[in-house]
């Protein structure tokens, strides 16, 4: 369930600490209760006599005897959180507690771990005199505002000019955001910097940064195609912060293609490449509805004895557009065997004009009859792949191929798993559904279950 909504920390009415999260609602620990000092007898005797009075309203507005909260915030797998989670405070609470409420804005690793992980809160209280603490886990809640609005359309390469202030001085310049979206969730690149969040109607809520400073703030959505972005920073390790704001921002890109696969057709936006008849396959059987083209069967003109024959069984779908320099390629892959004797592969692969070279490619392939697949991508001349058994018999995937002048990354389900640099632009894409036909007469046969690739999106600057 993606939702976007305010996450508060109240501790009874002496303190709260406010989140912006944007994102998926995880559970969260309770809180770790220190108590500081041995009572004695005659520090409870006050105690005692003090609340008595206090209860009376003898003492409404002394505030000569305080209390010390903190509350330290870190990952739930910590044991150490009270020590070195992220502090917030002291505060200092007195008698007087209506004048002792403070709210603080988290900061960024806070706002990460309210938005991606569980979430452990250690609460400290420090009294001046030895006391009982009277204290129940029922005054800590959090409340949350689901977000009931579509998440608007955005993605996309965006560019304009930003300026930033803080009393360490002021900084403008261009900016280029490399904007990714998939439903509710979102993600950005500028240069070194790395953002993610949620989407809630024609705002984007994100924080990140880089390994100089940390930074939050809002991604809006203007009804005249434009965006606006502004945001606070704070430097990592210094005393610089301040605000930053992006009052246009414009989307550069265009979108080449789109396909939905829910036109039952391929006519017009793929073509079976010449390149099938030169492989080990007579003819294969696909279905195109609900958001997917499907291949279930691909039959080999011949079926190997030994491993290490080609080539593999494979249907190739191409579709040409206009050259693109800077692009955005995102598609859904999925894949389904009974077992570990599949032998089959999907990719979607990136080349230039023509019959032009590959520039990337990525997607899943299982090459062994005993064991699952793996993730499996190229950039350039540069190989990458997960190895062996680490993805299932069954599964799919979220992938993006996404290239900024040169520089070329691929990420699986929001993660990269590989970059490097290319050149040449994208003129060609191609979508290759493979299997290995293989029976040595011992028992071990090849299989081929089923493959699927779910809506693809190409954008990208045309050259």
């Amino acid at each position: 369930m993606n939702i976007h909504h305010l996450l508060s920390l109240i501790i009874s009415v002496l303190i709260s600490l406010s989140f912006t999260a944007c994102g998926q609602q995880k559970a969260r620990s309770a809180p770790e209760i220190v108590e500081n000092n041995t009572p004695t007898t005659e520090s409870l005797a006050f105690m005692e006599r003090y609340y008595a009075a206090r209860a009376a309203g003898k003492y409404a507005s002394r505030n000569d005897i305080p209390l010390q909260i903190s509350v330290r915030v870190g990952p739930a797998t910590d044991p150490e959180v009270c020590t070195t989670g992220k502090l917030y405070g002291p505060f200092t609470v007195t008698d007087n507690l209506v004048d002792a409420s403070p709210t603080v804005q988290a900061d960024q690793p806070t706002l990460s771990l309210a938005n991606n992980g569980e979430l452990a809160i250690c609460t400290i209280i420090t009294s001046p005199v030895n006391a009982t603490l009277d204290f129940s886990l029922d005054s800590v809640h959090i409340d949350t505002e689901k977000c009931t609005e579509s998440a608007a359309s955005m993605g996309g390469i965006w560019r304009g000019d930003y300026s930033c202030s803080s009393a360490c001085g002021n900084e403008s310049g261009n900016i280029t955001l490399i904007l990714l979206k998939d439903d509710h969730s979102a993600s950005y690149t500028d240069d070194e910097a790395s953002y993610e969040g949620s989407v809630c109607g024609n705002q984007f809520k994100f924080s990140g940064g880089s390994s100089g400073y940390e930074e939050s703030g809002t991604f809006t959505l203007n009804t005249n195609g434009t965006a606006s972005k502004t945001s606070q920073y704070q430097e990592i390790g210094g005393s610089c912060s301040g605000e930053c704001s992006d009052p246009v921002l414009q989307l550069i890109s265009t979108t080449s293609l789109v396909d939905d696969f829910d036109d039952g057709s391929q006519a017009g936006v793929w073509v079976a490449s010449a390149l099938n008849t030169q492989d080990d396959v007579n003819g294969w059987t696909y279905s195109e509805s609900d958001s997917l083209l499907q291949v279930t069967d691909l039959t080999p003109d011949t079926i190997y004895s030994q491993s290490g024959q080609s080539p593999w069984s494979q249907l190739i779908l191409d579709h040409q557009m206009n050259a693109l320099d800077d692009f955005i390629v995102e598609f859904t892959i999925n894949w389904q065997a009974d077992d570990n004797t599949a032998m089959q592969y999907l990719y979607v692969q990136l080349f230039e004009s023509g019959n032009g070279p590959r520039i990337a490619y990525a997607g899943f392939s299982d090459a062994w009859i005993g064991a699952s697949g793996q993730q499996i991508s190229v950039v350039g001349s540069d190989v990458f792949s997960s190895g062996i058994g680490t993805l299932t018999n069954t599964g799919s995937a979220s992938v993006k191929i996404v290239r900024i002048s040169g520089n070329t990354r691929v990420l699986w389900n929001g993660s990269e798993i590989h970059q490097g640099m290319t050149t040449g632009n994208l003129g060609r894409v191609s979508l290759n559904f493979g299997h290995y036909p293989y029976d040595n007469n011992n028992g071990a046969t090849s299989s081929f279950g089923a493959l699927s690739v779910d809506r693809i999106r190409v954008t990208g600057i045309e050259n």
